[in-house]
């Protein structure tokens, strides 16, 4: 996180024309899905620049004037793609399933600090967006294969599944 908001504060200075916006998830002390030990707001310190600022609105609200949106790894990107907005998917830190940005491979949005700092947002691969997240609503066979598969349990055409010993 401090490498981030350094980062941040490196685009900030790069352009100081430009907006720079830390999306907070939650207020000092609400309640979140997401524990934050490092706060980001406490991460800048007073001598931040002007124009690196923090936001508490819904991730909706913030994506309607976004240039672009900075992430290692988060839904947010995907929710960035569906508004048109522009996405930097950070590989600062590696590509690995322990970061949960290996989905970005592929897809044209990994990128450094330096595409940061010169905020060289990217739109993804077109082969990427229909694979992963944005199809045709025609090409969404989930819930006909569901009711294949159920229907077909039902008819004892599946194998029973073994189901692990519990542990823990």
């Amino acid at each position: 996180r401090a490498d981030i908001a350094a980062l941040l504060v490196r685009a900030a200075e790069a352009d100081p024309d430009r907006r720079v916006v830390v999306k907070l998830r939650a207020r000092q002390g609400e309640a979140e899905t997401h524990l934050d030990r490092e706060p980001y707001t406490g991460l800048f310190g007073a001598a931040r620049p002007r124009n690196l600022v923090f936001s508490h609105a819904p991730m909706d609200t913030a994506l309607e004037t976004a240039a672009g949106l900075v992430t290692v790894s988060s839904t947010a990107a995907v929710e960035a793609l569906a508004h048109g907005v522009p996405v930097i998917a950070l590989d600062r830190f590696g590509v690995s399933k322990s970061l949960l940005n290996t989905v970005f491979v592929g897809s044209g949005l990994l990128g450094g600090a330096g595409e940061v700092v010169a905020g060289r947002f990217r739109r993804p691969h077109p082969a990427w967006l229909r694979d992963n997240y944005f199809h045709p609503a025609a090409e969404s066979d989930w819930w006909d294969r569901v009711q294949e598969l159920v229907a077909l349990r039902r008819a004892g055409a599946l194998p029973p599944r073994r189901v692990p010993a519990a542990r823990g």
